[in-house]
């Protein structure tokens, strides 16, 4: 009787350290059902990324976003933004 006590208390405590760790970091929780939970924690910072707009950016090398502002700058003198089509240009 007293090892079933013992075998029983021992399960307790296991259960017990599991609950604890799930409490604490609840994606703890998917590794209860066979998932890796760095992989879980990756997915789900990349779905935020795509909920906030933040995926592109994060995924397009710094040197591109150079490019693209020279390249707008050349085209348009400073602080003069896109009005839409100029209408009667000097050949009408």
């Amino acid at each position: 009787m007293g090892e079933a006590a013992a075998e029983l208390e021992k399960a307790r405590q296991a259960i017990g350290s599991r609950v604890a760790q799930v409490q604490q970091n609840p994606l703890e929780a998917v590794s209860l059902l066979g998932l890796d939970k760095d992989f879980v924690e990756s997915e789900l910072k990349m779905i935020d990324s795509l909920r906030k707009g933040t995926a592109v950016t994060h995924h397009l090398e710094p040197s591109y976003f150079a490019a693209v502002k020279n390249g707008l700058d050349v085209a348009r003198p400073v602080g003069v933004f896109f009005e839409g089509p100029v209408e009667g240009g000097a050949d009408e």
